[in-house]
């Protein structure tokens, strides 16, 4: 995320420039003047970032914020029920950021939840009371879209058109409207009612929206917008209630609310558990006497590190740190494995035991898999089906070469 911006000013670099002016040409008109303008309609007010951080004082000050906010209350004093509040929530700590995210929290560190404080990631004042009826949703990364539920809501209730306000123009502004315009929604952005640290991003964005997105993006002024939306009450009670609700809760129906909930701890709770295999597995593959249970058991360490990766995936998709959670069942499994190490060590029968400790472990998390892919479908999480997918065959085809050790060597030796 970076600082703030400023609304376009009259005479901006843009507006010098005669080559973009006869560019732009009849897209213009789109700008200020309604009649031109298709009614808005099945629409939502986004209103995008505007928070502490971002305000007067804050890390991240954006110095037009306060020019643009008059704008943003009058939109949402009207259209309250429809309005939607992003709010940007950084991690706890860089290594907790995925991918490039990580280098950019080391060096925005003092951004971090981990440091900051106060009341710095709250939607300012001047907006947080109209939340409920408007509704706050939470949001990793630049878009509104990435990694939140936004996209699926916004199709459940049918909403073709999605009205932009917010900081900044060309960061968050800018991923949320490309992302609307990928989903096939119509995007109006109120150029009066948008700000960024950058006066040269704010005004090349107007003029890309004029010239290059003008299917797809409209321009309009604060006071125009009336009366191109005008939107019934009727269904607005509606919408605010079942969609995402209230000012800190998820964007799901309350079923699928208490699902992702509980989809993410058990994540936690097999992330934790593999975490916990991985320790375990080469102490058992020390211990064994036979070089196939060996391998066996190296091998499977080589997967669960896959398996960890995969999990983190899922972690970053669902916009969440990977964190375990802790689990006796598993600890109790591994406590079973020490124990026949230390009871039957040097014996013919301790492969036996090991291999079956390793199954206790294959089925617990065969288990686990099997019922976080099915609660995957239910949420409509495709990409984490098919990761969880892999993990589980890979869990099942480990299982049945344990099984065929077992069955052939190991179990016979130590009924010899």
């Amino acid at each position: 995320m970076c600082c703030g911006r400023r609304a376009a000013r009259p005479g901006s670099s843009v507006e010098a420039h005669s080559e973009y002016e006869a560019a732009a040409g009849e897209s213009n008109t789109r700008v200020n003047g309604p009649s031109n303008m298709e009614p808005i309609e099945n629409a939502v007010h986004l209103c995008v970032d505007m928070q502490m951080i971002f305000a007067k004082g804050g890390i991240w000050e954006t110095p037009w914020m306060e020019r643009v906010l008059p704008n943003i209350q009058a939109i949402v004093a009207r259209y309250p029920e429809r309005t939607i509040f992003t709010r940007f929530i950084p991690p706890v700590s860089p290594e907790e950021a995925q991918g490039r995210w990580r280098r950019y929290f080391r060096r925005w560190k003092v951004a971090t939840r981990g440091d900051l404080g106060g009341t710095q990631l709250d939607i300012v004042p001047e907006l947080a009371r109209f939340a409920p009826p408007a509704t706050v949703v939470e949001k990793p990364t630049y878009s509104a879209f990435h990694q939140s539920q936004l996209s699926d809501l916004l199709c459940r209730k049918k909403i073709g058109t999605v009205v932009l306000s917010g900081a900044e123009t060309d960061v968050c502004v800018l991923s949320t409207a490309m992302d609307a315009v990928d989903l096939g929604l119509r995007v109006v952005v109120v150029e009066d009612a948008v700000c960024s640290s950058s006066d040269a991003g704010h005004d090349a964005l107007m003029t890309m929206y004029r010239m290059r997105y003008k299917e797809q993006i409209d321009l309009i002024k604060t006071e125009a917008l009336p009366e191109v939306w005008q939107a019934a009450k009727a269904g607005w009670n509606d919408f605010s209630r079942s969609g995402v609700r209230g000012a800190t809760q998820r964007s799901a129906p309350m079923s699928d609310k208490d699902l992702n909930e509980l989809f993410l701890d058990t994540l936690k709770d097999i992330y934790y558990a593999e975490k916990q295999i991985l320790k375990a597995l080469p102490k058992m593959a020390k211990a064994a006497s036979s070089d196939e249970v060996q391998a066996a058991f190296e091998k499977h360490h080589e997967e669960t590190e896959t398996h960890l990766e995969r999990l983190e995936r899922v972690f970053e998709m669902l916009g969440k740190p990977a964190r375990g959670k802790k689990c006796e069942a598993i600890e109790g499994i591994i406590e079973e494995g020490k124990e026949i190490m230390d009871d039957y060590a040097d014996t013919p029968a301790l492969d036996a035991g090991l291999l079956a400790a390793a199954q206790a472990v294959e089925h617990y998390e065969i288990s686990r898999y099997g019922t976080l892919k099915a609660w995957a479908e239910k949420l409509n999480l495709t990409d984490a089906i098919e990761l969880l997918d892999q993990t589980l065959a890979e869990e099942k085809k480990t299982d049945e070469i344990l099984t065929k050790i077992a069955q052939t060597a190991v179990n016979y030796e130590a009924a010899a």
